[in-house]
């Protein structure tokens, strides 16, 4: 509340001071004013068109608000954001990077985040090399139907974290795309070992379980039928 005080000062003097409304957006999300902070980034955004960290935080709380009549804006905003990219990719740091890519990743496009991702683990800095990194591009190239290149991903986030649950978790959705059953609960099994509260793997779990009571009914079933009498005529 302090902080909101201060930046209201400061925008008394200069009503036009983009990242005292920044700040405010930031204050309004953290205090869960979604629809107030929206109002703030957009205002950034109209003092200052190139202001990327404005138009992610926005695209973010529109894409959250799930709204239909933010769906265009949402969208032409992550254009723009990949545009910006595309033409100074040195200006956004690792950190924007992974922001940008989640973001791809939640508007479902998936090829674009691919590029986003490789850029950013492929960086000499400390961070772009780390296992989050490699794990969002592993999703990325799952999501876009490059099964080969995001299990190798997922293997590489292993080697560097054994106990990387979301890693594990993709090796066995991978499996059972490619209908590898035993692989799938294998690495559902190494998961539960480390988090056996994770969501996501205790869903895939019961997925998998129920395959199991499937393919056991469906061997019974042609195990009877192999057995039965034949019609005498």
């Amino acid at each position: 509340v302090e902080a909101g005080e201060k930046f209201r000062r400061v925008l008394e003097i200069r009503p036009d001071h983009a990242e005292a409304h920044f700040e405010l957006g930031e204050l309004a999300h953290r205090q869960g004013l979604p629809d107030e902070a929206v109002g703030q980034f957009d205002v950034v955004l109209r003092l200052n068109p190139e202001h990327s960290r404005a138009r992610r935080r926005l695209i973010r709380l529109l894409q959250a608000r799930s709204r239909a009549e933010d769906n265009g804006m949402a969208e032409a905003l992550l254009r723009k954001e990949i545009a910006t990219y595309r033409t100074r990719p040195e200006s956004l740091a690792a950190v924007d990077l992974t922001e940008l890519a989640e973001l791809l990743l939640d508007a479902g496009m998936c090829g674009e985040a691919v590029r986003v991702l490789r850029d950013l683990v492929s960086r000499p800095s400390s961070s772009a090399g780390d296992a989050m990194s490699l794990h969002l591009l592993s999703v990325a190239l799952l999501r876009s139907g490059e099964h080969a290149a995001g299990m190798e991903a997922a293997r590489t986030v292993l080697r560097l974290e054994s106990r990387f649950v979301p890693a594990m978790h993709n090796m066995a959705m991978a499996c059972v795309r490619a209908r590898q059953w035993r692989r799938a609960r294998y690495w559902v099994r190494q998961a539960r070992k480390i988090d056996s509260e994770d969501a996501a793997t205790r869903r895939l779990s019961l997925l998998l379980k129920l395959h199991l009571v499937v393919e056991a009914g469906d061997w019974l079933w042609r195990s009877l039928l192999r057995r039965r009498p034949r019609s005498i005529r």
